[in-house]
């Protein structure tokens, strides 16, 4: 399934008053090998989707509870109101098209272009007037691609769960309203560099300067930057302000913004053109609306939390190699579902120590404030602070002092959003002595409750009946702590580092009862706070590019190295994945390589694994002297501590020069 968020060129409803006239349904390259793979540039050919006749009736009555709305040509806007009047020929042109059939085949052409667009026309079914633009709202639709040995399917959704879209999105600030137009966009692009940077807008700017910002049949701006120094910018104004005198960084370049928006004269520069090269670079973090008298408005915007995980499993473990992005995936989908990390998520790390009382629970010393009393002829009186307020001091007490697993069933239990417990790291403890009788509460039934309950011991019994005291709706067993049950929408996700040494095994019978989710060893793409992949001007998705410093390319490197592990070991556990190194500004310094890469290498492969005849190829290198020496660990190091590139650059040679000398002398 691949998943098209409808944009301002492709809707026939749009927020905002705009000059476009788009009849044709565009396409990512991405969607094109999901449904005709085999078409070539410079062709066309009919093809027809599945349609669900409830997408439209639904996507229908979300538009008109969306009003003010817009329809738009390539010259005018025209408002549309909000009685349903108006839209009464489109629900004509449900009934007609669908008739009584749930679902209807809906036939167009597909046409890719030389220039490589991509994009569906003949949208408008000729018998039913049936025109699947016609359900589609700005930033709110959503187009679902399906695909099985038979048929295409398009599934209409809007971007929440509820009926009215503009209840979808929460508006949480206006961040700031301008009536004049240039000093809207600087002000945009001020607050942005402030809060994400402009990287974002890098893939799309162009080499020269002024610089033109464009991504195909999207957005152009033309001259939207201006390379250059203060003075020379200082210079160019004397006669004209056509630079804003504000210095940005656009990727390594220092460049100024044109003032010259909307204007007649070289350059293109247009509100509609901007406001999709914000959407596109930095998702739908930011909403645009026209005030009342026709200020430029920019909204700051947050997801609803739909609170629904249906579709991921209740018990997930993410295991794999180092590096491979299995916290980081967790974090991901809960960033994607909207849910409150702070409210929902109970987080724990694994370690030899861990046992049954730091999992669950246990009675612990702890400081707690008493109330402070006498005794007088064997009755027993308060001390008071003052008139009204007795006094208190602080004593040693045992408690019961809830863990992470008790944290998160009491918070799962009082809550009708989804709770995440994830475990760090599951194989570094001895999970048969962690979970104890929790073990039994991991077979869960259709219903995502436990199939068989235990009965907790008393200390966590009482702990229990008194955390669910004022929670009525709970069923009597589970309030009074007599026995426990996991809620359908607690989940227990784990990660599983698959190289880690000295490890606890686990049973079969205790992973029978977990989803694995096997992270592979690939380059990753780049994707926005919504979850959507960045997308460069083709509309590919545009993959990370980490360098180790002094330019070499990461990627390569891990290749390589990879390709080393996997001769020496047999097996894929030990290799690294991407983010085994933390870049910062996507370069990773010698420091890290050395302490974390070549560390781990020495550590955990080259002392136990050998590399038969070219092992003498990988560890050696040229001193200063131009002698050759041994590459042990210590070599990377000079006496004060410091890492020394040449001897870092000389081990990434040899792993990029692996297997190729041999090679040349057997040839």
């Amino acid at each position: 399934m691949i998943t098209k968020r409808i944009h301002s060129q492709d809707a026939h409803y749009k927020l905002s008053p705009k000059n476009s006239g788009e009849t044709s349904l565009n396409l990512s390259n991405e969607i094109l090998q999901l449904i005709a793979p085999t078409l070539t540039k410079g062709s066309k050919t009919p093809i027809s989707f599945t349609l669900y006749r409830a997408d439209y009736l639904k996507a229908l009555g979300a538009i008109v509870n969306c009003s003010p709305l817009y329809i738009t040509t390539s010259s005018s806007s025209t408002v549309v109101s909000s009685d349903p009047n108006v839209f009464i020929k489109d629900f004509q042109a449900i009934c007609s098209f669908f008739g009584p059939n749930e679902k209807k085949t809906y036939s167009v052409n597909l046409i890719y272009r030389n220039d490589g667009r991509i994009y569906l026309n003949a949208l408008e079914d000729k018998s039913s007037k049936f025109n699947i633009r016609h359900f589609l709202l700005e930033e709110r639709s959503v187009l679902e691609f399906y695909k099985d040995d038979n048929s295409v399917t398009i599934r209409l959704k809007l971007d929440s769960s509820e009926d009215d879209v503009s209840s979808q999105k929460n508006v949480t600030e206006l961040i700031f309203s301008e009536k004049n137009l240039t000093s809207f966009v600087l002000s945009v692009i001020q607050y942005v560099n402030k809060i994400d940077g402009l990287d974002a807008i890098v893939p799309y700017a162009s080499s020269t300067s002024p610089i033109k910002v464009s991504k195909r049949s999207t957005f152009k701006l033309t001259g939207m930057f201006l390379e250059s120094t203060l003075d020379d910018v200082k210079a160019r104004n004397l006669s004209h302000t056509r630079w804003f005198e504000d210095q940005f960084t656009l990727g390594e370049r220092n460049v100024f913004l044109s003032t010259q928006w909307n204007a007649n004269g070289d350059y293109q520069l247009t509100l509609d053109d901007f406001i999709k090269m914000i959407q596109c670079c930095y998702g739908t973090n930011y909403l645009y609306k026209t005030g009342p008298n026709g200020e430029h408005q920019l909204y700051l915007v947050s997801k609803k939390a739909n609170n629904d995980l249906k579709g991921y499993p209740l018990q997930q473990i993410f295991y794999g190699a180092p590096g491979t992005g299995k916290s980081h995936r967790i974090k991901e989908i809960i960033r994607e579902n909207g849910i409150d990390e702070k409210e929902q998520v109970i987080r724990t790390t694994f370690h030899p120590d861990s046992d049954y009382s730091t999992f669950v629970g246990c009675y612990k010393p702890i400081m707690k404030s008493v109330p402070q009393t006498y005794v007088v002829e064997g009755n027993e009186k308060p001390v008071m602070a003052d008139k009204d307020n007795q006094a208190t001091k602080d004593e040693i007490v045992y408690d019961y002092t809830p863990q992470a697993f008790v944290q998160a069933y009491t918070k799962a239990w009082t809550t009708d959003k989804p709770v995440i417990l994830v475990i760090e790291e599951i194989n570094r403890g001895n999970c048969a002595q962690i979970f104890g009788d929790i073990f039994q509460l991991l077979d869960r039934g259709d219903d995502g409750v436990s199939e068989y309950e235990i009965k907790p011991d008393k200390a966590l019994e009482n702990y229990l009946k008194e955390y669910f005291a004022a929670f009525n709706d709970l069923d009597e067993q589970i309030k009074t702590g007599k026995i426990m049950k996991l809620p359908a929408n607690l989940y227990i996700w784990a990660t599983m580092n698959t190289s880690d040494q000295s490890l606890f095994p686990i049973d079969s019978a205790f992973k029978r009862r977990w989803e694995w989710k096997y992270m592979k060893i690939v380059r990753p793409y780049k994707k926005n706070e919504d979850g959507s992949f960045k997308l460069n001007e083709n509309g590919e998705k545009i993959p990370f590019d980490f360098k180790i410093e002094g330019d070499h390319d990461w990627w390569a490197f891990l290749q390589q190295i990879n390709a080393i592990i996997d001769k020496m070991t047999n097996s894929a556990d030990k290799q690294l994945g991407y983010f085994f190194a933390k870049a910062k500004n996507d370069i990773i310094s010698y420091d890290t390589f050395v302490s974390k890469v070549c560390f781990y290498l020495w550590n955990d492969i080259f002392k136990t694994y050998a590399l038969d005849e070219q092992q003498g190829d990988l560890f050696s290198y040229k001193d200063k002297e131009e002698q050759k020496q041994q590459l042990t660990f210590p070599a990377f190091y000079d006496g004060d501590g410091y890492v020394i590139k040449e001897v870092a650059e000389a081990f990434i040679g040899n792993v990029m020069r692996w297997g190729t000398d041999t090679k040349n002398d057997k040839a």
